[in-house]
């Protein structure tokens, strides 16, 4: 510390206003040796500027810091200094410039505590606007996934018909409007085609349509067997069974799950 610390010294701080008293010693904390030191490094002192700054002028008029272009020194005043009308005169021409520039800093002080409040206003929208875009982009996702998910889900029913299509095709079924029926039901009834074989398939499959004909065993559902094989390669399930009209579905675990629920579950 630039200061040596003396009794002298300790009642001469005393005798000085607490805001003085904190920025002289804070600014020979921060300017060892007596080197200059910029004067707006005091504004991180927990003091309003204005306080600051008079507290400044204070310390120039009683010769306890130097002040020029910007710059201040702290300055240590000796026990015999004797306050003479020259060190007034001194003191007053350094006071004056001290003052105006507490005027200015107070005019800029008011102008940037506007200024910063406009900016934290603007800067708090920004962040409301940024908030709403985030929740409506994520809103946005969300749609766009469901609405690829529905896709998906079209597209693998479509997939399961064309095939249910294409096997009753194979067992002489030559109806044109087999599109309008579920995969499941052109399932059922091809394999009562196959169980029955009858002698005009195309007639038969039209009665077992319109009157609800169905299989005596349990029917897979549509596109299960492509499921539970490419599950299988992956090691994800081990087994399947019919138990009444439910499909079951043997998980990696050793759970046994229904076919509805494990589909759902692993191909999340």
């Amino acid at each position: 510390m630039f200061a040596k610390v003396t009794p002298d010294l300790v009642l001469r701080l005393a005798a000085l206003p607490n805001a003085a008293r904190l920025v002289w010693l804070y600014a020979s904390s921060l300017s060892p040796f007596g080197r200059w030191l910029r004067a707006d490094t005091l504004h991180t002192l927990p003091c309003h500027r204005t306080t600051i700054y008079r507290a400044i002028a204070t310390l120039v008029a009683r010769g306890w810091l130097e002040l020029r272009d910007g710059y201040l020194r702290p300055v240590q005043p000796s026990a015999d200094l004797q306050p003479t009308s020259a060190a007034l005169q001194r003191s007053s021409a350094q006071l004056q410039p001290a003052s105006a520039q507490l005027q200015q800093a107070s005019a800029q002080l008011c102008s940037t505590s506007g200024f910063r409040a406009h900016t934290d206003k603007e800067i708090e929208e920004i962040k409301e606007k940024t908030d709403k875009n985030r929740k409506e982009q994520k809103q946005e996702q969300k749609q766009e996934q469901k609405q690829e998910q529905k896709q998906e889900e079209r597209t693998e029913e479509q997939k399961e018909k064309d095939e249910a299509i294409r096997r009753l095709r194979s067992l002489g079924v030559r109806l044109a409007n087999l599109a309008q029926y579920t995969a499941q039901r052109l399932v059922e009834v091809a394999v009562l085609l196959e169980e029955r074989s009858p002698r005009d398939p195309t007639s038969y499959c039209r009665a077992a349509l319109e009157r609800g004909w169905r299989p005596e065993r349990p029917v897979a559902p549509a596109g299960f067997g492509k499921w539970f094989d490419a599950l299988r390669g992956l090691g994800l399930v081990r087994a399947s069974q019919l138990v009444g009209d439910r499909l079951l579905v043997l998980l990696a675990d050793g759970r046994w799950m229904p076919y509805d629920h494990a589909k759902v579950l692993l191909s999340a």
